[in-house]
């Protein structure tokens, strides 16, 4: 242990805070290999009291361009920790220089989750010994350590209830206090036929009815899980001849040939990047979709913090707000040759004209609904027009003209008046510009 007088160097201070404030903590094996892998060098030889805020800054700038920023932020706290530890414990005076460092933004990225119409699928893609335990950890949202950690005296079927209590070989979990969870109408067959089929006191033992290791390849499963029920970003189609390397990436399985062999294609899934931690907030999200509450999700999630739960957990389908933004409606028409005015509608050919033909404005503020008009303002195409009319506004250079016949048309600009419409009754005429 380094003297009173003498402060401690980084890689004491580091190796004290595994050894004795980690004791004993299920952290303690990655926070050892993650110090001992980076603190190296002339940083963990410096002690505290010269350890300068610049060359922190220099040391976090550098595991930059090796490491992603997430884990530099985590090693950034880490060492934080460690440097409080000899604070705390009065091994050494001073101030921690971490607090003074730049912070390390991390870009908030989509992460993606199992909707709820894929579940059922990815269920029936799992192994059948397995399944119960995927249908757990996606209807209630458990951990893996608290899944592998379950014990049959934990469940009380009757009352169709569960304690949340262990982590793996821990008797607490990751909260550090117990949860008494109500087990789902569609879990509760599979954890009865998980207890039935167990011979240890563990709901979800190993082959041997031992609790399973930590490197469980629960992720390895889910991925190859989702290939098959087909929750996938796409196919890598590829041609199985040797030496062919031929590979074409596509949004469907449909069949394929290699151009060069004319041999039928592989279609290979590309899962999602979905991880095994996921299915908590594919539970969540599921459970927020049905309209339940984010509080009732931050209870089942067993969160402290609602906030922690919106903001990390419940994630949103854009497919369901697909009704929402579609109530947004400016009439703006369809751009030229866009396939939505097919029947040459406004915007259709671009073709010059020498009349631009129209029904009476729609005073009552009805939508226009394609180029046949709506109401009791059936809309007549004139033979040549094809003028374009964006925003409801009629283009300049027919509302500025003279309108022809009788009952003109009195030019305007009035937004609302305009809404929706496209052109003027066909009984009257306007000269149009573009017709030259």
């Amino acid at each position: 242990m380094p003297s009173a007088e003498r402060p401690p160097t980084l890689a004491q201070a580091c190796q004290r805070y595994v050894d004795v404030g980690l004791s004993g903590r299920p952290s303690q094996m990655n926070t050892r290999s993650l110090l001992m892998t980076h603190v190296a060098g002339d940083i963990a030889a410096t002690r505290l009291d010269k350890l300068s805020v610049q060359q922190l800054n220099r040391f976090f700038d550098a595991k930059l361009t090796e490491l992603q920023p997430k884990s530099v932020k985590g090693l950034r706290g880490t060492i934080r920790a460690a440097i409080n530890y000899e604070l705390t414990h009065g091994t050494w005076q001073g101030a921690n220089p971490i607090s003074k460092t730049k912070p390390i933004p991390v870009p908030k990225k989509l992460r993606e989750w199992v909707r709820p119409h894929e579940v059922a699928a990815l269920i029936d893609a799992i192994d059948p010994e397995d399944r119960a335990l995927f249908v757990v950890a996606v209807t209630m949202g458990l951990r893996k350590g608290e899944l592998l950690g379950l014990k049959k005296c934990d469940v009380n079927m009757p009352e169709r209830s569960l304690v949340v209590r262990r982590s793996w070989d821990r008797d607490q979990t990751k909260g550090k206090h117990d949860d008494k969870l109500p087990i789902p109408a569609e879990a509760a067959p599979w954890i009865g036929l998980a207890i039935d089929s167990s011979t240890s006191d563990l709901v979800f033992p190993g082959p041997d009815g031992k609790m399973r290791s930590r490197h469980f390849k629960a992720a390895a499963m889910l991925r190859r899980a989702l290939g098959r029920a087909g929750v996938v970003d796409g196919y890598d189609h590829v041609c199985r001849k040797r030496g062919c390397g031929h590979v074409e990436r596509a949004t469907d399985a449909e069949q394929r040939l290699c151009p060069t062999h004319a041999m039928k294609l592989w279609p290979k899934p590309i899962p999602k990047q979905i991880r095994f931690h996921d299915l908590r907030a594919s539970c969540v999200s599921g459970l927020v979709a049905s309209g339940v509450s984010i509080f009732a999700g931050a209870k089942i999630l067993r969160h402290t913090d609602p906030k922690i739960t919106a903001e990390v957990y419940a994630r949103t389908d854009p497919n369901n707000l697909r009704a929402e933004i579609d109530a947004l409606k400016f009439g703006i028409l369809p751009p030229a040759g866009s396939g939505d005015d097919d029947d040459g509608g406004p915007g259709g050919g671009g073709a010059a004209c020498s009349k631009y033909v129209a029904n009476s404005l729609l005073q009552d503020g009805s939508e226009w609904d394609g180029w046949t008009g709506t109401g009791d303002a059936p809309v007549e195409k004139s033979t040549a027009c094809d003028c374009l009319l964006p925003d409801g506004q009629p283009p300049n250079h027919i509302r500025d003209q003279e309108v022809v016949g009788s009952n003109p048309v009195t030019p305007t600009t009035d937004a609302a008046h305009l809404r929706g419409v496209s052109f003027f009754s066909a009984d009257r005429v306007a000269s149009c510009a573009c017709s030259g």
